[in-house]
């Protein structure tokens, strides 16, 4: 692939340092395609993630193979990352599962990534290069690659490492819910990886938000991991000061069934909350950051009472029978009514 001119290259997507995830239940997080499925970005990042896509994937799709990316990114080159960006996008598609189980193009990806983690060079080219060959490896279903997602999601060496080291934990959560039988339940480094980085608070002289957004990233992972040890290491986050933290903890609690997460689920379904919409700028970013903390607090109460019919949800169904009288989206209406039927069948009187 010859490499696009300066003047004709698209930025790669600048991570929001403000905006940590409040995340989707795992398969909807880790199998819809897009911009990494995880993250609350603000509508204009959205928009140049589409603009990404149109001019990235449209005309290589048909022709270039992963192996020809994979190649590429050997070569010099400074927008490997725009090779990494259509790898993962191969990945992701419905039509190309196979590749998600290709032995050899993980361990490809995973010797790419292991020399950029050994190179010291942290420029913006660097960084998206890595940031997105770890989202390539998050969509394998097979072991391969695993040790350097662990690796990148452990190494900080600069303060821009700290996206790298999100971009691995959300590929680590793709993993997890990615492997059936669940394997990663059982694999202490994940788990380890994932609780030193939701207690990673950084120096009390840098910028807390990147370090809150990677916090929040570890809470989701440690709820898709779900076992005993992850979910224990998510009790204590349900009284996180970050908003995004409690959040993904309390929606990865009630996703196994634990009634412990139902304050924080009422607080995020609550019609006015305006520390949930805090960090946006703009009246459209903050309509659309409220609309996704209702979408995915009413996702999470479905869960809740599906895996545990005696918890006490009484509350979540007033909580949700406000929103759906409420002047909101539709589709947060229509979810509030689909969790208002699920629990008055599974709820007991």
């Amino acid at each position: 692939m010859t490499d696009l001119p300066e003047s004709d290259r698209v930025p790669p997507p600048p991570a929001p340092a403000s905006a940590a995830p409040v995340l989707p239940e795992p398969s909807a997080a880790v199998s819809a395609p897009g911009p990494f499925r995880l993250l609350f970005i603000p509508l204009v990042l959205v928009a140049t993630m589409v603009l990404i896509w149109a001019v990235l994937r449209w005309p290589t799709r048909p022709t270039v193979s992963p192996r020809d990316l994979v190649r590429d990114l050997a070569q010099p080159g400074r927008s490997h990352w725009q090779q990494a960006y259509s790898l993962a996008e191969l990945l992701r598609d419905p039509d190309r599962a196979e590749l998600r189980q290709d032995a050899a193009l993980a361990a490809d990806l995973a010797a790419a990534l292991q020399v950029q983690l050994d190179a010291v060079q942290t420029d913006a080219n660097r960084i998206n290069l890595r940031i997105f060959l770890c989202r390539a490896l998050g969509e394998f279903a097979i072991p391969a690659g695993l040790p350097v997602l662990i690796q990148a999601a452990r190494q900080e060496r600069s303060p821009a490492d700290v996206a790298v080291r999100r971009a691995a934990l959300e590929a680590l959560a793709a993993r997890a819910s990615h492997a059936d039988p669940p394997s990663l339940q059982s694999d202490d480094a994940v788990l380890e990886v994932l609780i030193a980085a939701a207690r990673d608070r950084g120096p009390a002289t840098s910028d807390p938000a990147p370090r809150d957004a990677l916090r929040a990233c570890a809470a989701f992972g440690l709820g898709v991991v779900g076992s005993q040890a992850a979910l224990a290491e998510l009790r204590p986050l349900l009284d996180d000061p970050i908003p995004n933290v409690r959040y993904n903890a309390a929606a990865g609690l009630a996703r196994h069934g634990h009634s412990t997460a139902i304050p924080v689920l009422l607080e995020m379904l609550a019609l006015d909350s305006p520390e949930a919409v805090s960090e946006e700028a703009s009246a459209a970013g903050r309509a659309w950051k409220q609309a996704l903390v209702w979408t995915n607090a009413l996702r999470a109460t479905r869960q809740l009472a599906q895996r545990n019919p005696a918890a006490d949800c009484r509350s979540l169904m007033a909580a949700s029978e406000l929103l759906t009288r409420a002047d909101l989206p539709a589709e947060v209406r229509s979810q509030a009514r689909e969790t208002l039927a699920t629990l008055r069948k599974t709820s007991p009187p």
